[in-house]
């Protein structure tokens, strides 16, 4: 009897600690996680204030030279632009919306579902845009040379962002005229499945692969090219250049 009763005391002790232990290992725990929120909310805080620093200081420079400026320098002034407003304006309303002791009203949840659709398309056709010049002036440099003007890269610039808010818009109206959800600030698709299907391939998934996937190839032509007029050079250069 008196060894049962000792493993039974054993065996309370051993769950008291257990609880105990489990009790006292919940409160790092919940401080761990409060932490995290709070580096994210400082993180989402100081992210625009960075990239507000940054690109305004690139583009000040690329502003100051008008008379030296080029067509291609006007890709990277909307590309910095596009990239300074994205998280400027984004980041706070996300912080907003993350926080769950306060709740966005209606207009504001349609300007956030703009911002986080819109942007990031136009900041990848952005890239894509510099791609296809890249491209052009590689394959095609006396074509390039002749008809690559400003005019023609400010149409290009204006025409993404049409194709970009053509593309976009109109879900993000139709959601907040019909399809907004009760709760929470997130884009019903599926009401609207055929358009979510094909701007994710067309604007959002072709454009991400093709641009990483192209560089190499420009790589390649580049490196061909120079190549070629190294042999070209070295055939037609006089012998004494060479110690002949």
């Amino acid at each position: 009897m008196e060894l049962q009763a000792d493993a039974n005391m054993s065996q309370f002790a051993t769950q008291f600690a257990n609880v105990n232990l489990h009790r006292n290992a919940s409160l790092p725990l919940e401080t761990f996680r409060n932490a995290s929120t709070n580096n994210a909310q400082m993180g989402l805080i100081a992210l625009p204030i960075v990239s507000l620093l940054i690109n305004s200081a690139v583009v000040g420079l690329l502003l100051k030279g008008h008379d030296r400026r080029s067509p291609f320098d006007i890709y990277i002034i909307a590309l910095l632009l596009t990239d300074t407003l994205y998280p400027l304006l984004n980041y706070p309303q996300k912080l907003v919306v993350l926080t769950r002791d306060y709740q966005i009203g209606h207009p504001a949840c349609t300007f956030y579902l703009y911002f986080i659709y819109a942007f990031p398309a136009l900041i990848v056709h952005m890239h894509l845009l510099i791609l296809i010049n890249r491209a052009w002036a590689v394959f095609f440099p006396v074509s390039y040379r002749l008809h690559h003007t400003h005019r023609l890269a400010y149409a290009s610039c204006v025409m993404t962002t049409v194709y970009i808010h053509a593309a976009i818009l109109p879900a993000i109206i139709l959601d907040g005229l019909y399809y907004r959800l009760p709760h929470g600030c997130i884009l019903n698709v599926a009401q609207q499945t055929t358009w979510n299907l094909l701007t994710q391939i067309i604007v959002y998934r072709i454009p991400k692969y093709t641009v990483p996937l192209s560089y190499p190839i420009l790589l390649w032509r580049i490196m061909r090219t120079r190549r070629r007029l190294i042999r070209a050079v070295s055939v037609r250069a006089p012998p004494f250049l060479y110690g002949a």
